[in-house]
């Protein structure tokens, strides 16, 4: 794509009471009025071609809250419409929900128990998999919204695509794989490590640096792997690159360069072709390694 996306700006919310919203926003969360419009003078073709709105529907009031350091939260009043209308369910088509990350999804919802909002079943925390320690409870605002609180014990901080998956990395830089077919479990890829993984511009390569100074790196779409050692440890990881498409991890320091070309191996009874060329074991993460390297810490 040729634009830019810089991400979401704002989420739009339809209330029946935009007073009640602001007050409700507020006393949960400590929202912040950005602006506010009050009523829009417009006729009924831009409410049904520029909004997708009822032609005889019109804007009472418009405010922007933020909430928090996230995404901005954009509540509508209408005039025109059913304002008792019931919400549709989280399982309907365009059913949907907001979700707000707190410090500690426990201690919230027992502040917000305490003052009457109607609580679903919950906390409940995530066990296993790239969402692990991921703990949330969903609730409803006064209107019949469906909103969530969570947080995280390790903060999911990237997010990338490599070749037919999604490449979740935590805030240990401990990463997943999530593949974009149905019904596929997630995959650990790499345990936690001193820096975070990197992919090459195609995303065929997907390289990490682990807690025993090792890189470890992963071919796409096989998922083939290899260990390479960190020639220069003192940049952490910091001074090292991934080639565009060229299957070459670049290690740097100031006067001197490393450069490794992965082998071709084929995808097929890899393991095999691997003993048979190498001296390599497998450590307690079920990565590779050669007689120069230390295991991973378990």
């Amino acid at each position: 794509m040729a634009e830019q996306v810089y991400g979401v700006h704002h989420i739009g919310v339809t209330v029946p009471d935009i007073e009640e919203g602001i007050a409700f926003f507020k006393k949960l969360f400590g929202a912040v009025e950005v602006f506010r419009t009050g009523p829009f003078d417009v006729d009924a073709s831009f409410m049904h071609r520029k909004l997708g709105a009822a032609p005889h529907a019109r804007i009472k009031d418009l405010v922007f809250l933020r909430c928090g350091n996230g995404t901005s939260v954009e509540l509508f009043e209408y005039d025109g419409e059913d304002k008792k209308a019931p919400q549709k369910r989280s399982s309907e088509v365009g059913g949907s929900h907001i979700c707000f990350e707190v410090e500690d999804v426990f201690a919230s919802a027992e502040r917000l128990t305490a003052m009457g909002v109607e609580m679903l079943e919950g906390p409940t925390t995530v066990e296993a998999g790239p969402l692990a320690g991921f703990s949330w409870i969903y609730f409803r605002a006064p209107w019949g919204q469906l909103l969530e609180i969570a947080s995280f014990d390790k903060l999911v901080t990237s997010l990338s695509m490599v070749q037919g998956a999604i490449a979740v990395g935590l805030e240990d830089n401990e990463t997943f794989l999530v593949d974009s077919r149905p019904n596929k479990q997630p995959v650990r890829v790499f345990p936690p490590g001193r820096s975070p993984p990197r992919s090459s511009f195609d995303g065929r390569v997907f390289v990490a640096t682990g807690n025993a100074e090792q890189i470890s790196v992963l071919e796409m779409p096989q998922r083939t792997r290899w260990s390479v050692p960190q020639y220069y440890q003192w940049f952490g990881g910091g001074g090292m690159s991934v080639s565009p498409t060229r299957r070459r991890v670049l290690q740097h320091a100031a006067n001197s360069l490393v450069v490794w070309q992965l082998p071709l191996a084929p995808s097929q009874d890899f393991a095999q072709w691997l003993d048979e060329q190498t001296n390599a074991t497998v450590d307690v993460d079920g990565e590779l390694l050669w007689p120069w390297q230390a295991p991973n810490p378990k």
